[in-house]
């Protein structure tokens, strides 16, 4: 079915229904809305989350906790400005060791925390739901509180 908008006048959209019996299911379209992305978050990583979010709006959670843990990955090696080859946990310890002294991590994951939780999802292709639900909210948490207390400045 294609669908044109009459305000927009956009480049139409086309949705796939299949039907089955009486029941008509929504199972395809040509072009997907780009999620809403918390403007707190650093510009250089709200792809990876936006894909992270579509992924998950469309029922590929595997590929939405992927995106998730990239967003995590690519933001602290951006920030250590590294391209060594470190484990998560090496590269989330050095990052937390740029994060504000009074940054309150006993109340809020650490990225260590969610980028174990996110990797432990991935290497046994379980598709949590519950758990992209939970590192999402983790990442905006943590970027939100980094507005107020930013990262300290690169030790030399």
């Amino acid at each position: 079915f294609p669908y044109h908008c009459q305000a927009c006048k956009k480049e139409p959209l086309v949705f796939m229904v299949r039907r089955e019996g009486l029941k008509l299911t929504l199972v395809g379209r040509n072009h997907f809305e780009i999620p809403q992305v918390p403007n707190t978050l650093p510009k250089e990583e709200m792809n990876y989350f936006g894909e992270a979010v579509m992924a998950f709006n469309t029922g590929s959670v595997l590929a939405g906790l992927f995106m998730l843990r990239t967003t995590v990955e690519q933001y602290m090696r951006r920030v250590l400005d590294t391209r060594e080859k470190l484990t998560g946990d090496d590269l989330a310890d050095r990052y937390a060791q740029r994060l504000a002294d009074d940054f309150p991590k006993e109340r809020y994951p650490s990225f260590k925390t969610i980028y174990d939780e996110l990797s432990a999802c991935l290497h046994a292709a379980d598709a949590n739901e519950e758990q992209f639900l939970k590192s999402r909210a983790g990442i905006e948490k943590h970027f939100a509180l980094l507005e107020h207390l930013p990262l300290k400045a690169k030790a030399d």
